[in-house]
């Protein structure tokens, strides 16, 4: 497969997950959770649907440079989307 043809679609709704917002890291425990298989890429809205429950900021580890743009008004959008 050459470069160009690789995505990071998520699993659920295939939106592209390499954009600035959903471009993250969780803590493993929590990925497993979401995707036991441990394989693949969601978006944050998905992640949520998946774990049934609101993310919250100790889901993500702050010191990853990845989770930089990770703040609880992102989390409160993400959180109220049906």
């Amino acid at each position: 497969m050459r470069r160009s043809e690789i995505t990071f679609k998520c699993l659920d709704c295939y939106k592209e997950t390499c954009n600035d917002i959903d471009h993250f890291n969780v803590y493993d425990y929590v990925w497993l959770k979401a995707v036991p298989g441990s394989v693949g890429h969601l978006c944050l809205r998905c992640l949520r649907v998946r774990l049934r429950r609101n993310l919250d900021m100790t889901d993500f580890n702050l010191e990853w440079e990845v989770n930089e743009h990770i703040n609880p008004q992102l989390l409160e959008k993400i959180n109220e989307m049906s």
